[in-house]
């Protein structure tokens, strides 16, 4: 669904004004009216709260990176706002103050802002419009912000308003969707007698043989990315699709397989692979043979369903009619998604724990269509290779953190960029087949979902098992030695690999997967190497020589490139959401939180310095780590000038304090001694 926006913004302001839908929100109620009515009234009831959270998450980005000067706006305290409206309700006491943005066409809107967290993360409540003839309006829907704002610039307004309602629409889902899972859990949980989800979770894993305790926590992504304003777009995507493939619905695409010409196909295998795809897909050699396809011209590839439905047919069209590509019918395989929609898991099999697979689906979400890149591809197994090597030969990460392979990547090979990308796949290693029968592995992304019982973030009930675990120590120190315990295991893990090795990995909450023993931080599963920005010099010293596609982006030509991938994913994605959650439900300062993460950073890179190879390194890394600004990447920008490519803008630096502090106790310490 494609929605004219430039002619009819005007009449979804107006009709979100009177109570209606936006066009999305009524499509995806018409499906559960028409398809799955059970669905319908919590959808109803919770789209407020869906349009409410799309809405401040695009808010609190626009001030973030500072879009039309909106964090330079005047800005009042909550003393100074009380005397120009009058009155504020009881909880605005209790906020920091208020932007307040003068409209061109007369009016303003005040953005209530309840705390900033570090990298700029606002904290807000929701904004509201004073008019000229002083009328007070709080806005209930992205599509008011948008409205308001359009004439202030010349940014693509319309192209934004179009995936924040697809946005609304999709979360109301999500959250309508969670509420008849979460009761379904606590009805479950409470006959058992358990309180904590991870218990719960530990017992199904025990006493149900085809539970996958961690495919559980992956599908638990109620709001998705914790960053981005459009988190649940899914642009091109009927509601049909999106309730039958999400995973925050415990989707459950098939995967269809094509036969495609090896002349028009590229690929790449890691040479020690143990297994290979007729293991992996028992059946679908015959029933390639079945149509009598010569398996010595072409290769398979998986295909997600959606894919297989709405782009094969039309996109490769002219493929088919020739028969470089061969759909195989009369074979699919169950799989079950993961946080990634695109990545999804094979149903189990008794005597193999099959790989996942990462397909491409030509449908934007977020910021990007989840096509995959020949990039991606051909580059994924032979980088498993190097970072397997390097995890085998490094003392202070083997057993700690354990990269997921990517085992095999194919694509179309095509001219046409976007046939190369709408027909590819990568075989990566479970997560589950990776850890015990004693341990919990929880994708990042799970860690701030709420639990099914208490409503809390999920990093609760991990901490709760945490603090059973510890005598004599009271719920605060608890916590603190938790968070120092989970950094040192995740910053070992990355900083190491870049600071030795040169090898900067999106350590981003999805691509981060922390193992758990009694909500205790046993080790770290990595994975997804398409996002990895490599400084090949640094491998070189090791003799480790990585051979990628020409042109690839992986390897970056600054430092830089590769010390920002780590910092901004690592450090303002993965540790600054932790911190957040604990601040939010402990009540610890969020100062003392990040001097902890000063204080492992620091051990690590003090630990690093020892080695006389590395040490400069260590050294010119450190110092960019501890710089008083550091870049942030700009996503509502992004979707408002969507043809400048990655922006950044420059945000405070949490670290920067504690390494002045630290710097000017060493200069005290030696002038005492001289």
């Amino acid at each position: 669904m494609v929605i004219e926006l430039e002619k009819t913004l005007e009449y979804i302001y107006q009709n979100i004004l009177s109570g209606g839908y936006d066009p999305y929100e009524a499509e995806m109620l018409y499906f559960l009216e028409k398809q799955k009515p059970a669905y319908v009234p919590a959808y109803q009831k919770y789209l407020s709260k869906a349009r409410e959270t799309v809405l401040k998450a695009v808010v609190s980005s626009m001030l973030r990176e500072n879009i039309m000067d909106l964090s330079n706006k005047p800005s009042l305290t909550v003393e100074e706002a009380k005397k120009q409206l009058g009155r504020i309700s009881e909880s605005e006491n209790h906020y920091i103050g208020y932007h307040r943005l003068t409209l061109k066409q007369g009016g303003e809107i005040w953005i209530p802002v309840q705390r900033i967290y570090a990298f700029q993360r606002y904290v807000i409540d929701r904004p509201f419009y004073i008019g000229q003839d002083g009328e007070r309006r709080t806005l209930s829907h992205p599509i008011e912000w948008i409205y308001l704002l359009k004439n202030e610039s010349s940014y693509r307004w319309e192209e934004l308003a179009q995936e924040l309602c697809n946005a609304c629409a999709n979360q109301a889902l999500a959250y309508a969707f969670w509420e008849h899972k979460r009761r379904s859990i606590a009805k479950e949980m409470t006959k058992a007698g358990m309180t904590n989800l991870l218990e719960w979770v530990s017992h199904q894993k025990q006493h149900q043989h085809r539970f996958n305790s961690s495919l559980f926590f992956e599908q638990l992504c109620i709001e998705g990315h914790n960053l981005h304003p459009g988190a649940k777009t899914k642009m091109g995507m009927e509601p049909s699709a999106v309730f039958a493939y999400s995973p925050e619905c415990q989707g459950a695409p098939h995967l269809h397989f094509v036969a495609v010409h090896k002349e028009m196909t590229e690929w790449s295998v890691y040479t020690k692979c143990r297994s290979d795809l007729w293991d992996q897909y028992p059946g679908l050699q015959e029933a390639v043979l079945e149509q009598g396809i010569d398996l010595e011209l072409y290769l398979i590839i998986p295909v997600h369903v959606w894919q297989w439905e709405r782009v094969i047919p039309h996109l490769y069209a002219s493929e088919i009619a020739q028969n470089l590509i061969i759909p195989i019918h009369n074979y699919s395989i169950a799989s079950q998604a993961m946080s990634s929609f695109r990545t999804v898991q094979p149903v189990a099999l008794d005597s193999l724990e099959r790989w996942s697979v990462k397909v491409s689906v030509d449908s934007q979400m977020t910021s990007t269509v989840r096509s995959i890149s020949r990039y991606t591809t051909n580059n994924g197994p032979r980088f498993t290779e190097c970072i397997l090597k390097i995890i085998e030969q490094e003392l202070l990460l083997k057993g700690r953190v354990t990269p997921l392979g990517e085992w095999l990547g194919f694509n179309f090979k095509s001219e046409d960029e976007r046939k190369s990308r709408n027909l590819s796949a990568v075989f990566r290693e479970s997560v589950e087949s990776q850890i015990g029968d004693d341990e919990l592995a929880i994708v990042g992304t799970a860690l701030y979902a709420p639990s099914p019982t208490t409503g809390q973030a999920l990093i609760c009930d991990l901490i709760e098992q945490y603090y059973w675990q510890m005598d004599q120590m009271d719920l605060q120190q608890a916590v603190k030695q938790f968070v120092a315990e989970y950094a040192t295991l995740v910053l070992s893990g990355y900083l190491t690999l870049m600071v030795k090795y040169g090898v900067g990995l999106e350590g981003h909450l999805q691509n981060s997967v922390p193992v758990f023993r009694r909500g205790k931080p046993t080790r770290l599963l990595i994975r997804d190497w398409g996002g990895a920005r490599i400084y090949k010099k640094r491998l070189e010293k090791y003799e480790l020589p990585i051979h990628l596609l020409p042109g690839s982006l992986t390897l970056a030509n600054e430092e830089n490139e590769m010390r920002n991938k780590v910092f901004y994913t690592v450090y303002q994605n993965h540790l600054g959401e932790v911190i957040i959650q604990i601040c939010k439900y402990y009540g610890i300062s969020e100062s003392e939180l990040w001097q902890i993460i000063f204080s492992v950073t620091d051990q690590i890179f003090s630990q690093l310095m020892k080695e006389d190879q590395v040490r400069e390194d260590a050294k010119a890394d450190r110092n960019y780590f501890y710089q008083s600004d550091v870049l942030h990447k700009a996503l509502a920008y992004m979707r408002l000038a969507p043809h400048k490519g990655d922006v950044y803008v420059a945000v405070p630096n949490p670290l920067y304090p504690y390494a002045c502090q630290k710097e000017k106790f060493s200069s005290e310490r030696m002038m005492t001694v001289e």
